[in-house]
């Protein structure tokens, strides 16, 4: 890893500490005094520089790499303690070890000088041979202080490495999240007369639910809601995999149709399509991956509906007169059980009716509480709203279930459609897709 990929702002790697020679300062208003202390402290081999009062030390410390200050406590213009306080307020430079010389013996004065900084004390006139024991006192913090100062700097490295990563892995990220997206069908479009509202959203950036329809042919809305198990990055490609499958503009890709031997297309039976998806994940690339699915072609004409249901949530039928009914009661997931079989569920929509698909991320979305919203919050919600447009129910829809979950984050992702039939009043409609404006 590099310096210059943690970023600017990092302390400067220290440099390695030689036991046997310091930087040392020596302040002291007595010449005498630090005559004698340069003179010893030279004798030792370290680097000395002297200063009269405090601010021509902290002069010199702003200039020179200090390790080690020794300061009288008394000195003119400055004292040794605003000397230190002054040293300390420095954080962006290496710890200083500093040793106050004094006369003064009170616990009060001492205990203040601690509070100020200073690591050290020792008595005047000072013995050489006890200031030579703190020095080396002095040593020994100075390297645990590197040691930690150096783990800094490596960590803020590592740090900076993996911000790096995790900001280019959250640009990829969202990229995806528009892609994915790219798939899904605007909040309000229209096929074949039919009114259909979609909602879809992840529990992170990508998620493994897909909505879509299209038109299969000149009567027939083809309406898909599928739940990837998983979430994450391996959930999301499998979901891409599968609208692939799903693209209405490229029929020889699409899983729907099938080549009716004179050269044109036709729509397959959906427990067939369901049976063809399973048989694929098992030839497929080996993964963990399954997913739920609710397949429905829709006769626009005479309301006819044929569905299969792959372990996804029962369907949800609203009749024109408020009346709700539940569709399907399960099936296999396709991709979990080799030649697992599919069923055919037929049912009728009359003019106005509705169908709603959707995830069991809406369904088994949860309050503080621990309680789901589950089928019964459906029915009671639909029971209440019978009279507005599909995109309006979805919205109120997804504002009760906010109300619900109480600020809890939603576990799963949540997909929803719905779809009603032209009522009676609007059957004369042109048969053909378009996404509202």
């Amino acid at each position: 890893m590099s310096q210059k990929s943690a970023g600017a702002g990092l302390l400067p790697r220290p440099a390695a500490m030689d036991e046997r020679k310091l930087c040392i300062l020596v302040a002291d208003d007595s010449k005498s005094q630090l005559t004698t202390l340069s003179f010893f402290l030279r004798t030792l081999g370290h680097d000395v520089h002297c200063a009269s009062d405090g601010h021509e030390a902290l002069s010199i410390a702003d200039t020179v790499d200090v390790n080690l200050v020794i300061s009288d406590w008394m000195m003119p213009r400055m004292s040794g303690l605003d000397l230190c306080e002054a040293i300390r307020a420095r954080e962006d430079r290496p710890y200083v070890y500093f040793i106050l010389l004094t006369s003064k013996a009170d616990t009060a004065a001492i205990s203040a000088g601690f509070a100020s900084g200073v690591d050290d004390y020792l008595s005047k006139p000072v013995v050489h041979d006890e200031l030579k024991a703190r020095i080396g006192s002095g040593v020994r913090i100075l390297e645990l202080y590197g040691q930690l100062r150096e783990q800094r700097h490596e960590v803020e490295l590592a740090y900076g490495e993996l911000k790096t990563m995790h900001d280019a892995v959250n640009r990829d990220l969202q990229a995806a999240a528009k892609l994915q997206q790219s798939f899904i069908p605007s909040e309000e479009s229209t096929c074949l007369g039919a009114s259909i509202a979609t909602h879809y959203r992840p529990a992170n950036h990508i998620g493994g639910d897909l909505v879509g329809h299209f038109q299969g042919d000149d009567r027939i809305l083809v309406a898909y809601s599928i739940d990837v198990s998983g979430h994450g990055i391996s959930s999301a490609l499998l979901c891409v995999q599968l609208a692939q499958m799903f693209d209405p503009n490229n029929p020889d890709r699409n899983v729907c149709f099938e080549d009716d031997s004179n050269g044109a297309w036709r729509l397959r039976r959906v427990h067939e399509i369901a049976q063809e998806l399973n048989d694929r994940h098992q030839t497929g690339v080996d993964c963990d991956l399954y997913f739920t699915m609710g397949l429905a072609f829709i006769d626009v004409v005479t309301g006819h509906v044929e569905m299969t249901q792959c372990g996804h949530p029962a369907a949800l039928v609203q009749r024109r007169n408020g009346q709700v009914e539940f569709m399907g009661d399960g099936g296999s997931p396709i991709g979990l059980v080799p030649f697992a079989s599919y069923e055919i569920l037929s049912f009728s929509l009359a003019p106005g009716d509705r169908l709603f698909l959707y995830s069991d991320g809406l369904s088994e979305c949860e309050n503080v509480d621990g309680e789901q919203f589950d089928d019964t919050g459906l029915e009671r919600f639909f029971r209440s709203r019978d009279d507005e447009r599909p995109l309006f129910s979805l919205k109120h829809l997804m504002a009760e279930l906010d109300r619900f979950r109480q600020n809890c984050p939603f576990s799963d992702d949540v997909s929803s459609m719905l779809i009603e039939l032209a009522p009676e009043d609007r059957c004369n409609l042109p048969l053909k897709c378009k996404q509202a404006a």
